[in-house]
């Protein structure tokens, strides 16, 4: 899993079949003192633990297990810490199969734990007590996050239990198989736990790019009155739909939050686009719309386009971002301020991978206000467009 050579990589392994946590327990503390004590001189000191947090993956398949550790290994050469890929299974008779890797890292400054990754595979009842199987594993004092792949069981058992030891859940609802009906529930939880965990979407992290693009072209000062002409919003994303659309309402949400848009009862719905009214503080109103696209290099769900114009002192505004449809990894943006000559640019958007998202997602604040009060709204948004 380390990315160093192997003669700067100490590894301890351990694994069981049936076993109890007590156990597992146990052996993660042997296999952390026989690193921590290797080599060591009697008047030395034991190599310390470097733990930022305790990472917890849950995942539903074998797939997703090899996937969960790939993304371990890779977050670890950064983010020293205890990772536990919880995998669960409702059937069949109850029991706890367990496997340890502990490394010790030869780094510049000296050699140190860097990672601990305890793999469960927990099947029948087992699966509904996940709080009594995490609580004596984790390292405590540093931040504990539970990402659940998939979609989240918001309403069983297994993952309420899990979020009593959880400080900020990790999910990504791009891979939402219901996509409509497990936004709304995630909304419905954040808003309920917002004030005592963090909630991270890898969705929202992938439209970081989108969001400052939007956001730069009213930062400087003497575009700031052209807020209050917004007159259409328009976001586009990959594949028929109002499922395939539910992306879109995360930038939709952000937009509300950000410039105090209420939704008006004027809504309509097709197969092929979402269109409501909103209603600014002044009295402006904003035609916001969602649609579908199609693209031959990305996946359904994905946001491809976001287009924006307005009348600001009598002079027309507009802005657009938008994917090729047979290349993704860039949008072409069109700037036009009326009467000036009509800017080109070109906004980046490499496919970052999981790993990659979570290192994103990781180094932001473990509770982000601003994507809560976007959620809230664009949860507005998913409920009115139903």
């Amino acid at each position: 899993m380390s990315t160093l050579s192997e003669d700067r990589v100490s590894t301890r392994r351990w694994a069981a079949e049936n076993v109890d946590v007590k156990t597992v327990a146990a052996e993660m503390s042997r296999l952390h003192t026989e690193l921590t004590h290797e080599d060591m001189g009697d008047d030395e000191h034991p190599r310390p633990r470097n733990c930022v947090m305790n990472l917890v993956i849950a995942v539903s398949d074998d797939q997703r297990e090899e996937a969960a550790e790939k993304v371990v290994g890779a977050v670890a050469a950064g983010h020293p810490l205890r990772a536990i890929v919880l995998h669960s299974s409702a059937g069949g008779k109850a029991g706890l199969d367990a496997e340890i890797t502990a490394e010790a890292h030869q780094l510049v400054w000296g050699t140190s734990v860097q990672l601990e990754q305890l793999t469960l595979k927990v099947r029948g009842d087992a699966s509904e007590h996940i709080a009594s199987l995490l609580e004596p594993l984790l390292i405590p004092d540093v931040p504990t996050y539970v990402w659940w792949t998939g979609t989240p069981p918001l309403g069983e058992r297994g993952l309420r239990d899990a979020l009593v030891v959880c400080d900020v859940l990790i999910v990504d609802s791009s891979h939402f198989s219901n996509k409509v009906d497990a936004f709304l529930d995630l909304a419905a939880l954040a808003d309920r736990l917002g004030g005592r965990m963090g909630f991270v979407d890898l969705q929202w992290a992938r439209q970081k790019a989108w969001r400052e693009t939007l956001a730069q072209f009213f930062a400087p000062e003497e575009r700031r009155h052209l807020l209050s002409g917004l007159q259409r919003v328009d976001i586009a994303c990959v594949g028929e739909g109002r499922a395939n659309r539910v992306s879109g309402t995360l930038i939709g949400g952000w937009l509300m939050s950000l410039l105090g848009w209420r939704l008006t009862p004027a809504v309509s719905v097709s197969s092929s686009g979402s269109e409501a009214i909103l209603k600014g503080e002044n009295g402006q109103t904003v035609q916001l719309t969602l649609r579908s696209a199609t693209s031959h290099d990305m996946h359904h769900g994905m946001l491809c386009a976001v287009r924006f114009d307005g009348h600001s002192e009598g002079n027309p505004f507009a802005m657009q971002m938008e994917v090729r449809a047979d290349r993704s990894d860039h949008a072409h943006v069109l700037i036009d301020m009326g009467g000036e000559e009509t800017l080109h640019q070109r906004l980046p958007l490499p496919d970052l991978d999981d790993a990659a998202l979570l290192l994103q997602a990781l180094s932001s604040a473990r509770r982000d206000r601003v994507y809560l009060r976007s959620l809230e709204a664009a949860a507005k948004l998913v409920d009115a467009f139903r």
